[in-house]
């Protein structure tokens, strides 16, 4: 595809500015791009400048671009771009970026100019080398692009600028090709190089097909397989779909195929390619794992110290999309109906917009994914939503492919919904997804604190109204005891006693000035006067006064202690209510109730906290907090009560939220006669139980006791009701707070623990990298074992070994694999594949075998804890964590023993492909040092001039010090049945013990079996000559016996199917002969055979010479004369010579002859 070809309209007719391909790429190129219209001005920045300068790219669109360059640079720059009619191809310039914090950065730019008159910068840091020099390597050729009508001749293309799709398209990092429905017909480098093709020119006119595998479906079916994917391209704007290719080296790959169409060139498509997930790189994914948990703690801990709803939720999303590189980051709050999603917070303008218009989503929407994650209460991910059949994407987020809905649930009461979006697809798919999830738990007990919060301050209000409203009615009670008192009466001391006389006769005649005494507008009684002596309206005006002046005085009295009363207990339910919002322990909220003086003269008060059953209810009571007037009153922390069998707990638990009080326990209908006798036992008579119920969930119970019966007063009751919603407000605020501290505890034990092992380099650092987070006070051992089940048994080997004192110094690559028990603990951890398995207490385990028990005594350990470690879908090993105390495993080591498995498994399953690789590696360089050791026996024994050489040369390749001595001995051919003659002809000596024998020495063996042993047909190799019993004892006492041999080696000398002799090695001490030796020796066994023969063989020839030469010379000499004297006399000469023994010639006597 030729340049021309390539320089198509940057904006094509009827298409948005920037649409289509060139939009498509601009994110992914590597390299900085700016788009500038003809003034100058900005038109898009792609990310990776957005990136280095800190901007926002939709800030920058509209802007000069000199604003974007430093102030120095701007007149250079300015007059650049004024030239840029007058530009070639290129033209290359420096200028300093301005980035958002006013810091500079040097950039080496080159301008280049479009068909339609826009203009395009791209750059690198001036640090890094010019990007102008890079060469656009040449495309295949392909149609002519649809243009719009040009008014001006076309450019020809030795001179065209570069074309922006053509440049960004060649150095995108990702694989794409360009292909129309006959096949390819261009494709960037990273593209040839995932294909495996050397050019371009290979690419070209090949379908699909042409690389697949012949033996897949693909292969066959590729035609209608690709015609199909087309047709859907069709119907919506892109599809992707799955295809096995075949790479380099033959390998079959499957590979991601996002298909595209091309806006620019209609009669093409675009392709990008993405190998299919293989076997995960665990050092990289576990740096990444420590990454994300670090993102997570700096969001953990910020939202911690916000208390304001709303300001909570902005911050969330904000820090979400920031730390984390999101595309968009929202969060919906269900509304109190509970019918719809009502979006609260959204990072960005856009999220800003949508808040103030109200945008709420319904919950029953089930093509969207944020209410159908509501709906099932599950996280819900889609790897592209723009290709989503099941789901419709945002209209606002036209860039958004990858999308993740997380519910918010606390106590399975759904809160809202966290949605997240990404610009790659696949994204949320792998160990990132986990995260959001965590981060999704916080949030939601970070909303729940900060709600709690606000419905304490709501509570604390509720409080004040109510303490005025019980003012109001002990005004009310004051004057109902003021209205109920006696009558005062008055008698005259000075009257005479006829008078008091005749006035109790006629009371009723006498005359009477009677008044009502009212107060606060109540009646209250009247005041009397009888027979009064002054002048009835005296009397009257007299009367009134008094009584006017009496009234005020009863009323500023009951006013004084009506309020005296109502400060009092508000200043009493203002402190508690206060110590209780001030509480930062179970505790302290115990001491704030004790300590108000609410409840007087009580003996005993216990604050309990609960545990629930599979259906919500309590089962198990936990002392948190005790308080009693006497160490016997006083409940020891931490006693658990089995709710079932206590009695009084059917009292509160059908109460739920409503105060529980008894005044006396003997009279109480409500409590049964187990209760009753309970009770008593405790010397407890009147009691108030506060149940603590927050929405419907069981937190605990406070009981308040006394040893005498106690009357509740009206006040009172309504005290221990208000305490009640107090209470249950500040202990579940405690506990949520608790379990944040505790999760960010874990998260950050966590987070140690993985990058602990993410820097592991042996065994004994991925086991310290969990041991460190662990209680060592009750940690006994701590074991890893490897696992092998690649044969028939499943085999293990320990690797690892720690106790308190250290690890223990051992050589584990000396330690033989042994197949792993079934019946021992291992019969747990095998049906508990991928969990943790806990054993609280070995001894009283049913499961557990009596040897697992036996040992656990004698070891010293109690419980166990088990770690079976899968990964890759094979045993990679076993970590073991023994106990010496006998208790659950707790909240905190469950967590991180559970979100550790997968990682150590990852990490052990990586650290043993290491040692594999290792092991590979030594054995080829064993082999390479076994073969140069042969060669140089070989050559050695090769060039031997003799048999003792050869022996020399045997055992000094070989590489078995222990020998300090050995011979070759040759077989004699003619013996006698059962008996074997040998004959030493070589001996060697290694100066150390015992020589060996000298050559030429003789000896017969009688025993066949001994015969037997020495004649081997295999080369044999004896330990240890005292206890190995193949050796049989003459071999043992008489041969090597007088040599002091220990351990020895008979190496047999067959030719051609011929027991030649043996070649016999000895040690003075036992010799383990190793797996390396043993080849070594039956490598050179048949060399040392046929140079032993050859040697034989030259030696008889070189006889047969000699003997022949001699019979030669006497023959000539005995010829060269005729006398019978001088010829017998030559003869003589010539033998004795040719013997080097004297030798003569005795002839009979004539008479013998005649005899």
């Amino acid at each position: 595809m030729t340049d021309a070809e390539w320089s198509f309209e940057l904006n094509p007719p009827g298409l948005h500015p920037m649409a289509g391909n060139v939009e498509f790429f601009f994110d992914f190129a590597r390299e900085l791009y700016v788009i500038l219209d003809a003034t100058g001005n900005v038109h898009r920045i792609n990310e990776a400048l957005a990136r280095l300068g800190g901007w926002e790219p939709a800030d920058c669109a509209g802007q000069p671009f000199a604003n974007l360059i430093a102030p120095d640079d701007r007149p250079d720059v300015a007059a650049i771009l004024a030239e840029n009619a007058a530009a070639g191809p290129g033209t290359d310039f420096t200028a300093a970026c301005l980035t958002a914090d006013e810091t500079t950065i040097p950039i080496a730019w080159r301008l280049s100019t479009q068909p339609s008159g826009m203009l395009y910068l791209a750059g690198v840091p001036a640090a890094q080398p010019a990007p102008a020099p890079t060469p656009v390597p040449e495309p295949a050729e392909l149609p002519a692009p649809v243009e719009p009508a040009q008014t001006e001749p076309a450019v020809v293309a030795a001179e065209a600028p570069p074309n922006l799709f053509q440049t960004i398209f060649e150095q995108l990092p990702e694989p794409w090709l360009l292909a129309s429905a006959e096949g390819f017909v261009a494709g960037n480098q990273a593209a040839l190089a995932l294909l495996g093709l050397a050019d371009k020119e290979a690419l070209v006119g090949r379908q699909l097909s042409d690389l697949s595998p012949s033996h897949q479906a693909d292969h066959v079916a590729s035609a209608d397989r690709f015609a199909n994917a087309l047709a859907r391209l069709e119907q919506k704007s892109q599809h992707e779909f799955t295809w096995l290719l075949t790479g380099d080296e033959g390998a079959d790959r499957p590979v991601h195929i996002h298909l595209s169409r091309s806006a620019a060139l209609p009669d093409l498509y675009l392709m990008r390619l993405r190998l299919a997930a293989t076997e995960p790189d665990y050092a990289t994914l576990s740096s990444r794992r420590v990454r994300e948990l670090g993102l997570l703690a700096e969001v953990a801990a910020t939202i911690a110290r916000v208390s304001d709803p709303d300001q909570l939720l902005d911050d969330v999303v904000n820090l979400t999309k920031d730390l984390f590189v999101l595309y968009h980051a929202q969060l919906f709050l269900r509304s109190s109906f509970g019918d719809w999603l009502e979006l609260r917070a959204g990072a960005g303008p856009e999220g800003e917009q949508l808040v103030r218009q109200g945008f709420r989503i319904g919950v029953t929407e089930h093509d969207n994914i944020i209410s159908f994650a509501a709906m099932m209460r599950e996280t819900v991910l889609v790897s592209d939503i723009q290709s989503s059949e099941q789901f419709r994407p945002v209209a606002i987020l036209p860039e958004s492919h990858g999308e993740m809905a997380i519910p918010i649930l606390v106590d399975n009461e759904l809160l809202g919904v966290l949605d997240l979006h990404c610009l790659r697809p696949d994204r949320f798919a792998g160990e990132e997804g986990k995260v959001f999830t965590s981060l999704a738990v916080l949030i939601g007990v970070a909303l729940q604190n900060a709600r709690n919060m606000d419905e304490a301050l709501r509570s604390r209000e509720e409080l004040a109204r109510l303490s005025a409203r019980y003012a109001e009615q002990r005004r009310t009670n004051v004057v109902d005891r003021m209205g109920q008192q006696n009558q005062f009466d008055y008698q005259d001391p000075e009257a005479d006693e006829q008078f008091q006389t005749d006035f109790n006769g006629r009371l009723a005649e006498v005359r009477q000035l009677e008044r009502p005494l009212t107060l606060q507008e109540q009646n209250l009684g009247s005041l009397t006067v009888l027979d009064p002596q002054a002048d009835p309206e005296d009397a009257e005006l007299i009367i009134d006064a008094v009584l006017t002046s009496l009234s005020a005085h009863l009323e500023n009295l009951r006013l004084t202690a009506q309020t005296e009363e109502a400060l009092g207990e508000t200043e009493l339910l203002y402190h508690v209510s206060a110590r209780l919002n001030a509480a930062t322990s179970v505790s302290e909220v115990l001491q704030a109730v004790v300590e108000s003086g609410l409840a007087h003269q009580m003996t005993a008060a216990t604050l309990m906290l609960l545990e629930l059953d599979e259906q919500g209810q309590p089962e198990y009571a936990v002392v948190s907090a005790s308080w009693g007037n006497s160490e016997l009153t006083t409940t020891p922390i931490g006693q658990r009560y089995y709710l079932p069998d206590l009695p009084s707990s059917s009292v509160w638990i059908e109460r739920k939220e409503d105060a529980v009080l008894i005044e006396d326990i003997r009279l109480d209908v409500r409590v049964d006669e187990a209760t009753r006798q309970f009770f008593e036992q405790l010397q407890v008579r009147s009691m108030v139980l506060l149940p603590l119920n927050y929405r419907g969930r069981w937190i605990g119970i406070l009981t308040i006791t006394w040893a005498e019966p106690h009357r509740f007063e009206s006040n009172e009751q309504r005290a221990y009701q208000a305490l009640t919603v107090q209470m249950t407000t500040a202990v579940n605020n405690l506990m949520l707070l608790d379990e944040s501290q505790v999760r960010a505890t874990q998260l950050e034990k966590l987070s140690q623990a993985e990058t602990d092992l993410s820097l592991a380099n042996d065994e004994d650092a991925i086991l310290l990298a969990l041991v460190r987070q662990l209680p060592s006070r009750w940690l006994r051992k701590a074991t890893l074992s490897y696992l092998d089940d690649s044969g028939a048994e499943l085999m293990q080997q320990l690797v690892s070994h720690w106790t308190p004192a250290g690890f223990q110094v051992t050589d584990f690559s000396d330690l033989t694999q042994e197949v792993v028990n079934p019946n021992g603990l291992a019969q747990l951890w095998l049906q508990y594949a991928g969990e943790v398995l806990s054993i609280a207490d070995v001894q009283s385990d049913y499961r557990l075998p009596p040897a697992v028990k036996v040992m656990a005594e004698e070891e010293g350990w109690a419980a166990v804890t088990m770690l079976p470690l899968r990964s890759a879908n094979r045993w990679q090993g076993v970590l073991a964590l023994y106990w010496t105390t006998t208790d659950e495993l707790g909240d905190d080591q469950f967590f991180l023993f559970d979100r550790l498995m997968e990682p150590i498994s990852a990490v052990v399953a990586s650290r043993r492909a290491q040692l594999e690789q290792q092991q590979a590696e030594a054995a080829e360089r064993a082999a390479r040092r076994e073969t140069e050791s042969l060669y140089i026996a070989s050559r050695r024994i090769n060039e031997a001039q003799d048999l003792e050489n050869i022996l020399a040369a045997t055992v000094e390749t070989a590489g078995v010090t222990d020998f300090n001595s050995g011979i070759i001995v040759i077989f004699d051919e003619d013996i006698r049945d059962g008996e074997l003659d040998i004959q030493i002809v070589a001996n060697w000596h290694s100066g150390a013990g015992r020589p060996p024998e000298h050559v030429g020495t003789h000896q017969v063996i009688y025993s066949p079996t001994a015969a037997g042993f020495l004649m081997p047909d295999e080369i044999v190799f004896v330990h240890s000559l005292q206890t190995d019993p193949q050796v049989p004892l003459q071999v043992r006492s008489n041969f090597f016996g007088r040599q002091g041999a220990e351990a020895c080696l008979l190496l047999p000398l067959l030719a051609a199917g011929r027991k030649l002799g043996a070649m016999i090695l000895t040690s003075e001490k036992p010799h383990e002969f190793s797996d390396r030796e043993k080849r070594v020796f039956a490598s050179l066994a048949p060399q040392i055979a046929i140079a032993i023969q050859n040697k034989s063989l030259l030696e008889a020839a070189q006889n047969r010479a000699r003997r022949e030469k001699i019979l030669r010379e006497i023959t000539a000499q005995v010829r060269s004369s005729n006398d019978v004297d001088t010829i017998l006399q030559i003869a003589a000469e010539q033998v004795g010579r040719a013997f080097g023994r004297p030798a003569f010639v005795a002839l009979e006597s004539a008479q013998k002859q005649n005899e």
